[in-house]
């Protein structure tokens, strides 16, 4: 615990993806990148709990099996309301603090979430992330909360867009939170360099930095994997023009 709260990561996975259906269970040195995101998350210094968020349709049978496999808690819920999904995994688990994460990224720096978590409660902001204002490569993102804004963001969930998208209430209402946005000191300020998870040319990406890096470092972070990508600048390049759906 940091200061005395229980602090809980929520991934958001499920197998019915749009553009690269069953992702989150694609093999990676052997492994699910479930596996390996989960893996990452547990090497924080802060978190207490890694809960899987994922759907109660069948399909996510195999996905509960692999998490469960990783050492994570696994919340089945709605598979449209995301919001209500993550709402309540993060009940459940009697978070205080709540670390918001996504399967889409596999990659993710448990330094940044260290960062963050004690950011969010030693400053006493409602809300933190490196998301609104894009600094870090894009599939480093983490919002963190107290689990009261979880619960004030998913009541004001009244639309489809803000369903799907975890704390998209929060960022559009940024007079009613204290939002702080972090942002990432200049030696990883790359927002040019993509490591989340939409298609193959992001799986060929991820992987490489993988098979590039754990062996020597399984507990890598942001900083090696800008150092290995502008080493490597054809794979940098292969997932360079794929572009993300917005929120809206």
């Amino acid at each position: 615990m940091i200061s005395g709260k229980r602090v809980v990561a929520s991934i958001e996975a499920r197998m019915r993806s749009g553009r690269l259906p069953g992702k989150v269970l694609r093999k990676c040195l052997g492994r699910p990148l479930l596996a390996l995101l989960i893996e990452r998350a547990r090497r924080s210094q802060v978190i207490d709990e890694v809960v899987v968020a994922t759907t109660a349709d069948n399909s996510c049978d195999v996905l509960e099996e692999a998490a469960r496999a990783a050492g994570a808690t696994v919340f089945r819920g709605s598979e449209e309301n995301v919001s209500e999904r993550v709402t309540g995994a993060m009940i459940g688990a009697q978070a205080e603090i709540v670390v918001q994460l996504t399967g889409d990224n596999p990659v993710m720096d448990p330094g940044i979430i260290d960062g963050m978590v004690e950011t969010c409660v030693d400053g006493g902001f409602d809300f933190v992330t490196n998301a609104r204002v894009p600094s870090y490569p894009e599939g480093f993102e983490v919002q963190v909360m107290p689990i009261e804004t979880l619960r004030a963001s998913h009541s004001l969930s009244e639309d489809e867009a803000r369903r799907e998208h975890v704390c998209l209430a929060v960022h559009e209402n940024p007079d009613r939170f204290r939002i702080h946005d972090a942002l990432a000191p200049e030696e990883l300020r790359r927002p040019d360099l993509r490591l989340t998870l939409d298609t193959e040319v992001d799986l060929a990406v991820i992987r490489s930095v993988f098979e590039a890096l754990y062996g020597g470092n399984p507990a890598f972070g942001c900083g090696d994997v800008i150092r290995f990508l502008d080493l490597a600048p054809e794979v940098a390049r292969l997932n360079a023009e794929v572009v993300n759906k917005s929120a809206r």
